[in-house]
């Protein structure tokens, strides 16, 4: 009785087909064309030109090192933070300012200048400030460690927000600029408005920062020094 021979996975496969010679030859010269006109382009123009064409539009304005990547959706530079309020935000890359105002010629003010993050202030220090935050709201908290009524009026005296620490010049600046903004009729001078007041929050933002980490190292240690040695023990070993 024969025995059947078996088949290999090679004689089983189908070999390609060769490419037909009417698709060959047009891919071969297209993709000569297109090396030609690239050799050319290079050849003909500054290398400048090169790296703007490969590296893309860069911004002009370079941003915080401590500051998180700007999202996809980041918010407008300006923008009405409820449709029919009189409240409206600033947005830069690296912060952001809150400003009031009913209207063109009404009174302004800048209710609050905030860093979009605050990573360049030591962990330590802002667990400081969420620490004086749990305890000061937490009333078992307060009650299991033995706080005072004067312990807790300073530790809630001291849970704000960080916040940036800015001097009145900037300030008035904003408030200024932010007049200029509101009196621009013509598209492009609202533009050239609103593009001097996200430079000048940039630029405070960055200035800033010295004095901001300043005055959360000084509110971390005021916080430590409410509680005693015993009671952030205590706190401790509650678990942050």
């Amino acid at each position: 009785m024969m025995q059947s021979t078996p088949t290999t996975m090679n004689q089983s496969q189908t070999q390609p087909k060769p490419l037909s010679p009417w698709i060959a030859i047009p891919l071969i010269l297209l993709c000569l064309g297109g090396g030609g006109w690239m050799a050319h382009w290079y050849i003909s123009t500054d290398q400048l030109t090169h790296e703007s064409t490969v590296l893309g539009p860069a911004s002009n304005t370079p941003t915080l090192r401590f500051n998180r990547p700007a999202p996809a959706d980041a918010a407008p530079p300006i923008q009405r933070q409820d449709p029919n309020g009189n409240v409206w935000w600033v947005h830069s890359r690296d912060a952001a300012a809150m400003i009031e105002s009913a209207g063109k010629g009404q009174p302004i003010t800048v209710r609050a200048v905030n860093y979009n993050s605050y990573q360049f202030v030591p962990q330590e220090q802002r667990n400081m400030i969420f620490a004086a935050r749990r305890i000061g709201r937490d009333q078992t908290v307060a009650k299991n460690l033995n706080l005072t009524n004067d312990q807790l009026r300073q530790l809630r005296s001291l849970t704000g927000t960080i916040g940036m620490t800015t001097q009145q010049p900037d300030i008035d600046l904003l408030t200024s600029l932010w007049a200029q903004y509101q009196a621009a009729d013509q598209p492009a001078d609202k533009l050239a408005a609103q593009s001097k007041l996200v430079d000048a929050l940039t630029e405070i933002a960055r200035k800033s920062v010295d004095p901001t980490k300043a005055a959360v190292a000084d509110r971390a240690a005021k916080i430590k020094a409410v509680l005693t040695d015993d009671q952030w023990k205590q706190f401790d070993a509650m678990g942050r």
